[in-house]
């Protein structure tokens, strides 16, 4: 099953469609039963969300992708694989791992996995080969799967959008607009601006879950930024950076806390022992600690970055709390040694 927040959709569509709860629940389950997976308390079964869903005129393979559940393990098994091996920015051997699975599995010849095959190859095209217009093109046919009529003058008429097809809109902006980059006598920048807005406004309604959406949030905020840059539109895009830093700062501030100290605690490692104590029993600052051994560099960058970080997840004082120091030692210049 995809990763929807079912309530929110659930109460959403029922409330369009002029659906009491009483109607919508009756023959299939109880009132109280549809009260609450509205309010989260409750994830419906397969069979009551095929139901409810199909009563409310939405097509119940957006939330299922038809694959047995041996095969459902596999494909999100591969998932991870392709990801990372994009995530490392290495395009040959993604592809070389998509055509293996193409030969191997039958389950990618359609449904839900062919189509995120098709937007991966999408990406693909316009990371490793530069053929932008082919990766537009099949990141576009990629939505026909499971949106036979979308168009794009038509694509506020439909109620949702799986993950899959949110990305394949992603993959023809960045197409669209690393063309106009490389070309500037290209398409523009007004379909990617249009196209980014549209996918941040739909993962805003809070559909799919947050847990699944980070990425992709992140690369549209990306990508909506650099085009309103790229067409003169500066002062828009303070707003809708912001709005990305915003979303990680919300969703993975723990994350970040726990990195900001790693990254502290690994710029201390490169600091000899006299200067790493001296350090935290707070005689010198942070700055001063790294200068004495010419480690200005490496070590400084970890340090200021693992601060940014913590400063960011909201915690003002871990970073003086984290290092045993008190109050401003970390800004104070090093204490004049002919003063003592």
């Amino acid at each position: 099953m995809n990763h929807y927040n079912i309530g929110s959709m659930l109460c959403e569509l029922r409330t369009k469609k002029k659906f009491s709860q009483k109607q919508l629940a009756e023959g299939i389950c109880s009132v109280t039963y549809i009260s609450k997976i509205e309010n989260g308390k409750k994830i419906p079964s397969e069979d009551i969300t095929v139901k409810l869903f199909s009563r409310l005129g939405v097509n119940p393979s957006l939330f299922y992708t038809n694959l047995s559940s041996a095969d459902n393990e596999l494909y999100h098994e591969h998932c991870f694989e392709l990801e990372r091996l994009i995530g490392a920015s290495a395009f040959s051997e993604a592809e070389k791992y998509i055509d293996s699975l193409e030969k191997k599995y039958t389950f990618y010849a359609s449904g839900e996995p062919h189509q995120y095959i098709m937007g991966k190859r999408s990406h693909i095209l316009s990371n490793l080969y530069k053929k932008f217009d082919e990766a537009y093109q099949l990141a576009y046919q990629s939505i026909f799967l499971t949106k036979p009529d979308f168009t794009l003058e038509t694509r506020d008429n439909y109620e949702y959008f799986s993950l899959n097809e949110l990305w394949a809109m992603l993959y023809m902006t960045a197409a669209l607009y690393w063309k106009e980059t490389d070309h500037p006598a290209g398409v523009g920048y007004d379909l990617p601006i249009a196209l980014c807005s549209f996918v941040l406004t739909h993962l805003d309604k809070g559909y799919l879950h947050s847990s699944t959406i980070g990425a992709i949030y992140a690369s549209a905020v990306f990508y909506l930024g650099k085009s309103l840059t790229s067409a003169g539109r500066i002062d828009e895009t303070p707003a809708i950076l912001d709005k990305g830093i915003q979303f990680v700062t919300q969703h993975y501030n723990q994350i970040l806390e726990l990195f900001g100290k790693i990254l502290l605690n690994r710029a201390l490692c490169f600091l000899p022992e006299k200067e790493r104590n001296a350090l935290l029993e707070g005689i010198l600052a942070v700055p001063a600690a790294f200068a004495a051994n010419n480690l200005m560099s490496k070590a400084d960058i970890m340090f200021e970055a693992g601060r940014a970080l913590l400063l960011l997840s909201g915690n003002t004082v871990t970073v003086q709390r984290y290092l045993g120091i008190q109050g401003d030692h970390l800004n104070k210049q090093p204490k004049n040694n002919s003063e003592s």
